[in-house]
């Protein structure tokens, strides 16, 4: 048996990108759009013919292999960036300010907005993986694996070349980071390269500020003792992460935001008529519990410590001298132990336990100086020295070198004074 070769080459037809790629973008509009995968068979669209995900996987496979790879990356960007500036201007329409009930409402659309196109991209990069693992792969080797650093992204970037989901979060960022007046207007051509995080501060106009700016409203309402919808709080701060926002917009944003609530609610309380320490410290320790769950909660790790420190400034290091002057004495006297060993907690929180030691240190010659004015014979009679009693009291408060010291001090001043007595 002789094989001979083919009298006349074999050739493409000659509509095939173009019918390759109608049926394509029809499979992909579809998608966007929540509909079954069909394709019109004629010009007029009426026989519509069901499309199966294996077929469209073919179809991009036999479109990388006769070289229409990067015709095909183009177009599918195209599309995408079509759809995405329809949805950003729709939902930049509807919501105009951020106040009240709508900065809720706005913050559920933008999350719903946000799931369908991640659940859209992810059934896009499916049908497009063989274009992701030769074409795309050929042109940057950090597309499929998204394991690149910052830098090699940038640099990979400049030509535009990514992976199908890269691009895709790229082009959601781009429109999330615009100006909304100029979301109808854009291409898609002038903006293959990732545009920088930090020109969100140019553009305040953009659905990314009213995001945040949502977003807070919302988390200052939840501290308020406002009912919260914190799974989309977590989602939403989530999607700023995945677009490489959370660090460099969300969280200089809230930082500032949650100081300024912090160091307003200590002087509202602290001018309050009723000023009581022990309520105001129970409050503190409150808002300290509340901001280590919210950052397991919705936040991002890298925001929890940043927090916990604007608590700790804005309530406590500032005032600390006044919380002593207005409470301090009164909790001894009374013997309020926890008070006095969650005041010990706070005040080591902010290094501020001299301070503590100091006004001890005042209160113990104040009770030693009361003790000595008692008669002789009633001191001589009593079978229970009260100071027996303070070092008890004390021990259960306060830290072990700080009982060892007032130990000293509390001896050492009726020592001095000739008070000390040894029962028989």
């Amino acid at each position: 048996m002789k094989i001979k070769p083919f009298k006349k080459p074999p050739s493409l037809p000659p509509n095939f990108e173009s019918d390759s790629w109608k049926r394509l973008s029809s499979a992909v509009t579809s998608i966007f759009e929540k509909k079954p995968l069909l394709h019109s068979t004629d010009d007029n669209g009426v026989t519509m013919e069901p499309l199966s995900r294996e077929q469209l996987y073919r179809n991009v496979e036999d479109c990388c292999v006769h070289k229409f790879g990067p015709t095909i990356y183009n177009k599918l960007q195209a599309l995408i960036d079509k759809h995405l500036s329809i949805s950003f201007t729709n939902l930049g329409k509807k919501y105009v300010d951020e106040d009240g009930d709508s900065a809720s409402s706005f913050l559920q659309s933008l999350d719903l907005l946000w799931q369908d196109y991640c659940l859209a991209l992810s059934s896009i990069r499916n049908i497009f993986l063989y274009l992701d693992r030769s074409y795309v792969l050929q042109h940057n080797t950090c597309a499929v694996g998204g394991g690149c650093s910052n830098n090699n992204n940038n640099n990979n970037n400049s030509n535009g070349v990514v992976g199908i989901w890269e691009m895709g979060i790229n082009v959601f960022r781009r429109f999330f980071i615009q100006d909304k007046n100029q979301q109808s207007s854009t291409s898609s051509n002038n903006h293959r390269h990732q545009i920088s995080s930090a020109h969100h501060s140019d553009n305040i106009n953009s659905i990314c500020n009213q995001c945040i700016t949502s977003l807070i409203s919302q988390i200052t309402d939840s501290r308020n003792g406002a009912s919260t919808n914190y799974s989309i709080l977590r989602s939403q701060l989530r999607m700023l992460t995945s677009l490489n926002l959370y660090t460099s917009t969300f969280h200089p944003t809230f930082i500032k935001s949650s100081k300024t609530f912090f160091i307003d609610e200590a002087e509202k309380m602290i001018h309050d008529e009723g000023f009581h320490v022990p309520t105001y410290l129970g409050h503190v320790n409150e808002r300290l519990t509340s901001s280590i769950e919210s950052s397991s909660l919705y936040l991002d790790l890298t925001s929890r410590a940043p927090l916990l420190k604007a608590v700790e400034n804005g309530l406590l290091l500032n005032h600390t001298t006044f919380i002593l002057e207005k409470g301090f004495s009164n909790l001894l006297d009374n013997e309020r132990i926890a008070d006095l060993g969650l005041l010990y907690t706070l005040f080591s929180r902010v290094s501020k336990t001299q301070e503590i030691k100091t006004c001890l240190n005042e209160y113990t010659r104040e009770k030693v100086k009361s003790i000595i004015q008692v008669s002789d014979e009633r001191r001589v009679s009593s079978p229970n020295p009260p100071h027996h009693a303070f070092y008890a009291f004390c021990f259960e408060c306060f830290s072990q070198m700080l009982f060892a010291f007032l130990v000293f001090q509390y001896m050492f001043f009726f020592a001095f004074s000739g008070m000390v007595v040894t029962p028989s």
